[in-house]
């Protein structure tokens, strides 16, 4: 250390500066580089600052010798810190106006110091002792006496008058006397018998005085209104006098000599507003007046009824195809498995009703139906708008037919008894002879034999546009249902769709009671323990009775996984389906001319195996022998498709069309197309799109999917619920990119295909119970769109939509067809992209196969 340097730390510490603490004298421009301004970054209310060591060894390495920490970088070298402290120098007289701390001890003294010195500042010797504030005097602007001249006030003078009666003296005088001083001056009521006859008397003595009684009151209202400098009460305007003195000042035509650029710059602009349109908007911010926009879904209406449906599980909800006021209600007990089976002989004895209701007379059902067994999925007929068909817990089809209600249901009319509403009479249980809602019976149900033996999952209708038959296996074209039985497809949780065809009873013998001859007497035996003494089950039960207990499937349809070469089933459960028919895609090339179904199929069944001799086209064989016939007409199978889910959580999708047929049991096999596990949980819904014909919705498990069926494989796009499993997906009835789907715990969400990520766009809680149904429902008379929801409660909900969930933009549409078109041709070039690289791959595995074969 140099003398200089040695004369400075004894100085110092002669000052009092503790050891490890150097002065240094910093310029400007030092404080500035290492931020450490004076009264800025550092003052005397806050003379401590941590300075880094590398920002002093980067100030040192710039200036070298001229840096003002020259006189201790070996110090700063040598110490052991990171981060030393400058302390601002509050000594009179010195020329350092910093003290740098190199060392730990140096550090915590000053620390320690300036710790001291605030709390030196803090006075606890004397007792504090509050002081309210006083307020400060009102001042009025004009205001109060306003106010004051609006109070009313009792200034009217008081009226005093004295009233005195004068005294007068009597003219008369008042004496005693005697009772025998004069004649009669007594009568004596002497008692009697009284021949009155009086059936209860009663006496009460009670003494009765008039008193006047004079009360004085007065009601004086306060009027009391808090002065203050912002409150105005009413509006003032300045007087004439006013207005002119204020034209004419010189601060007014100063202000107007300033804001004359500004006006003729605003004049020349477009906007009229122009620079100052900010400064307008913030003063015109006090008027605004908040629109406020409804974004939720409201509860509009809901079903429920206490005898039928209260806690009860709804299973199935279904709107009618031509009556949108008129739906249909199954609901079955909320049991677990073992009550269920316990259960079993009561519910077979008396199962629950389906319920029939109308919007326009919601309070009790309009119809119920009875059913054979619990019901757990309905379908309105296509064409026949009084018959219903729906699906029972033990596999079993069964259709209702409403002809002698549907035209008063069609009509709004209400077909309660009023007659017996208006009966006082109150019954413990339901009965149906007393009760006032109409009873009907089904008109038809499967065999038992020949259908499902699984609970029925799904029925969908086949198309108009195709029909299957007896003559051969595919479904062809049909002309149109004016000429054909309606068909339809079920499914259960088993690996197979049953098709069914539903012939209607000419009218003439429609009407068959439980008492005509014509019925199976069996069919009479089973369904005697449901009558009773009366004739109340005498009574015409529809056009279907000539199907009671005969009716069976046409076909059966089992499905092969792709590319396999056993013949037997896939073994999966079926949950859903969408039928999906394709006539546009029919190749008449391929055809041969004057070709029979025979011919025709050939080409489309051309690649299936023929290793098994027992499996054969029966109805190909059937028409081959035609082929040779003259000019028979051209019979096309049109392409028809299924996209199924199961209860595996696998979608597929199989061509219908092209199938084989055994011979000796009739059942049909379809290869299917692809087959992709894709979903968590069981596939609960298979929707089509009302917007796109290949656009499909599945939900399942916690995840909703939409597959374009006719481009892709595999999904076009896969959204995850965070929340509880979804039960049940539909389409939106407006928007053609919005979907809906239910959850375990009550919530409905929105989801967009516009929109990325998982969250979806809408989310509201209904009901804190799973739903178990939700479908799109309109009323074209109001132009509403609604949610139809149904839960565990045994209730059915209709929401209605708030408009920015039923109100279509404007190039939405041809954004939704943009989107699916942009991302079906990314998954394509991806995949190909993959089979490339698996292409690549397998070529150089072959190739080194060959060379070790050649070295060896």
């Amino acid at each position: 250390m140099s003398d200089l340097e040695t004369e400075d730390l004894d100085s110092s510490i002669n000052n009092g500066i503790v050891e490890g603490a150097y002065p240094v004298k910093l310029s400007r421009k030092t404080q500035e580089n290492i931020e450490c301004v004076v009264n800025i970054d550092i003052s005397t209310q806050q003379p401590l600052k941590f300075v880094s060591v590398e920002t002093i060894l980067e100030d040192y390495d710039h200036f070298k010798e001229n840096s003002d920490f020259s006189s201790v970088i070996q110090v700063i070298k040598t110490c052991n810190l990171t981060d030393v402290l400058l302390v601002l120098n509050r000594i009179p007289g010195n020329i350092n106006n910093f003290l740098l701390c190199a060392t730990q001890d140096a550090i915590q003294e000053y620390l320690r110091r300036e710790e001291d010195s605030e709390s030196g500042l803090l006075d606890l010797v004397s007792e504090y002792t509050y002081k309210p504030p006083s307020p400060n005097p009102w001042q009025g602007l004009g205001s109060d006496k306003e106010i004051e001249n609006d109070w009313v006030k009792d200034c009217r003078p008081r009226i005093h008058l004295n009233i005195k009666l004068a005294l007068r003296k009597p003219d008369f005088k008042f004496s005693d006397r005697g009772v025998e001083d004069v004649k009669d001056g007594y009568v004596s009521c002497e008692p009697f018998q009284d021949a009155t006859k009086w059936s209860e008397v009663r006496s009460m003595e009670r003494g009765m005085q008039a008193v006047p009684i004079l009360m004085e009151n007065g009601t004086q209202t306060h009027l009391t209104h808090p002065k203050s400098v912002y409150i105005q009460y009413e509006s003032r305007s300045f007087s004439d006098d006013e207005m002119r003195k204020a034209m004419s000042s010189d601060k007014f035509k100063s202000f107007i000599t300033k804001a004359e650029n500004l006006i003729e710059m605003a004049q020349s602009e477009g906007d009229i507003m122009g620079n100052i349109r900010e400064d307008v908007e913030q003063f015109y911010l006090r008027d605004h007046v908040e629109e406020k926009i409804e974004t939720q879904m409201i509860e509009f209406l809901s079903l429920s009824d206490l005898v039928f449906s209260r806690n009860k599980r709804v299973k199935a909800v279904e709107w009618h195809k031509h009556f949108n006021h008129i739906t249909a209600m199954a609901c079955v007990d909320n049991l677990s498995y073992d009550d269920h089976i316990e259960s079993l002989s009561k519910r077979l004895l008396s199962p629950n009703y389906i319920l029939i209701w109308s919007t326009k007379h919601f309070i009790y059902p309009q119809l119920l139906l009875r059913a054979p067994d619990d019901v757990v999925l309905l379908r309105w007929h296509p064409t026949e708008s009084a018959s219903l068909i729906g699906g029972l817990i033990n596999g079993q089809l069964v259709i209702w037919d409403l002809q002698n209600y549907i035209k008063m249901l069609e009509n709004l009319e209400c077909t309660w008894d009023h007659r017996k509403m208006n009966n006082g009479d109150v019954f413990t249980e339901w009965n149906e002879d007393k009760g006032f809602i109409p009873v009907l019976h089904w008109s038809a149900q499967s065999a038992i034999d020949q259908g499902h033996l699984e609970e029925v999952m799904d029925i969908q209708w086949v198309p108009n546009s195709i029909r299957y038959d007896q003559e051969s296996s595919f479904p062809k074209e049909s002309s149109g249902m004016g000429n054909y039985p309606q068909q339809l497809m079920s499914c259960a949780r088993e690996n197979y769709i049953l098709v069914w065809q539903i012939d209607i009873k000419p009218v003439e013998s429609a009407e068959t009671s439980f008492n005509s001859s014509t019925l199976n007497r069996s069919v009479k035996d089973r369904r005697e323990s449901f009558k009773s003494e009366s004739s109340k089950y005498k009574q015409v039960i529809g056009r279907y009775t000539h199907l009671e207990l005969k009716w069976k499937p046409i076909y059966k349809l089992g499905f092969l996984k792709p590319d396999s070469v056993e013949e037997r089933f896939h073994p999966m459960c079926l949950q859903a389906f969408a039928i999906l028919d394709r006539p546009e895609h029919v190749d008449l090339h391929s055809l041969q001319p004057g070709g029979s179904v025979a011919s025709s199929r050939r080409s489309s069944v051309s690649n299936a195996s023929s290793k098994d001799e027992k499996v054969s086209n029966s109805s190909m064989e059937h028409h081959k022998n035609k082929d040779k016939s003259s000019n028979q007409p051209l019979i096309t199978a049109v392409p028809t498709f299924l996209l199924a889910g199961t209860l595996q959580g696998a979608v597929f999708r199989a061509n219908v069309s092209v199938n084989k047929i055994n011979s000796e049991t009739g059942e049909l096999t379809v290869n299917m197309q692809w087959y992709k596990v894709v979903h968590d949980g069981p596939v609960n819904a298979v929707s089509r799109s009302p917007h796109y014909s290949d656009l499909i919705l599945t939900v399942g498990g916690n995840l909703l999917i939409i597959w374009r069926e006719t481009e892709l494989n595999q999904p076009l796009i896969v959204k995850s619920s965070d929340q509880f499993g979804l039960t049940k997906g539909c389409w939106s009835l407006s928007r053609p990119s919005l979907v809906y789907t239910s959850c375990e715990d009550g919530t409905i969400q929105c989801w967009s295909m516009l929109a990325g990520g998982n969250s979806p766009i809408h989310e509201q809680n209904i009901s804190g119970y799973t739903i178990t149904c939700i479908t799109g429902y309109e009323v074209v008379e109001d132009e509403n769109q609604y949610l139809s929801t149904a839960d565990t409660t045994g209730s059915v909900r209709l929401l209605k939509l708030p408009p920015n969930l039923q109100d279509i933009g404007l190039t939405e549409r041809e954004d939704t067809e943009e989107f699916t078109q942009r991302e079906t041709e990314r998954l394509k070039f991806m995949e190909e992209r993959a089979g490339s690289e698996e292409k690549k791959e397998k070529i150089i595995i072959k190739e080194k196969e060959k060379k070790e074969e050649a070295s060896l």
